[in-house]
């Protein structure tokens, strides 16, 4: 998942913003989780 993360923000102007969004969707997935179970 890193690797690809990587591959689309190579050559992106908007890698800053994409991996904060990518990361904080993550945050959220796991915090949703954790509270369902």
């Amino acid at each position: 998942m890193s690797s690809f993360k990587a591959f689309i923000n190579y050559g992106s102007p908007f890698s800053i913003v994409e991996n904060s969004l990518f990361d904080l969707s993550i945050l959220l997935c796991d915090k949703a989780n954790k509270f369902l179970i």
